[in-house]
């Protein structure tokens, strides 16, 4: 769908062409591609904005940039004089010195406040077990379509799906979201339109929604 948007959008006579987070979606090899068309365009005198959180996208494809912090203008620089570090000081307005992490700081014997084990739903979500420790971050990473969303879906209870989940030590059903809701499981969707809204309901309505009675 992102590739078609972006189609549509360069098939016609542009001056300008303004790209709104194009490569959210896309593969590495698909923002190879925009890149190409990109470049192309810009050698025939289009102008483009492109606005991204991937600073090392900004760093390849830009000429200048222009930093906004809480809505103000902060300044603009030439992309080759600007490096990641002093990018990130212009969006948070201060010098960031913490380094990555060599190791996790979660205690060795943090409790395990999530327990899966042999969750199956659908084709891509299949015999899949880990453990989430209290106070630790666990990512999820794949190609799309690898069943990193599928694999979410199911233990909040969007899916139908099978296997046996533990909270805190407490063996539990989660047949729905209000199941998940109740156990203390919140899910905060990829796709946040199509699934993290209600689009035809207030904004009153879309907020409180996870706190409504079944």
């Amino acid at each position: 769908q992102q590739m078609v948007e972006i189609a549509k959008a360069v098939s016609h006579n542009l001056k300008v062409l303004v790209l709104d987070e194009p490569t959210a979606a896309l593969t590495d090899r698909e923002i190879e591609d925009l890149f190409a068309i990109m470049r192309d365009l810009a050698s025939k005198g289009v102008g483009m904005v492109y606005i991204s959180h991937r600073l090392d996208e900004i760093g390849v494809i830009t000429d200048r940039v222009t930093v906004l912090r809480d809505g103000e203008y902060v300044g603009t620089r030439a992309t080759k004089d600007l490096s990641k570090e002093e990018m990130i000081n212009m969006m948070v307005g201060r010098v960031i010195y913490e380094k990555p992490k060599e190791k996790s700081s979660v205690p060795k014997d943090a409790s395990v406040v999530l327990k899966v084990e042999n969750l199956n739903a659908g084709r891509l979500v299949q015999d899949v077990s880990f453990e989430l420790r209290r106070g630790e971050i666990l990512g999820f990473a794949g190609l799309m379509g690898a069943g990193r969303t599928e694999t979410m879906r199911a233990l909040y209870g969007a899916d139908k799906s099978s296997g046996d989940i533990w909270v805190n030590g407490q063996k539990v059903t989660i047949n729905n979201p209000i199941d998940a809701v109740k156990r203390g499981i919140g899910y905060l969707s990829e796709d946040r339109k199509r699934f993290g809204l209600a689009v035809n309901l207030s904004v009153e309505e879309n907020v409180v929604m996870a706190s409504l009675e079944e």
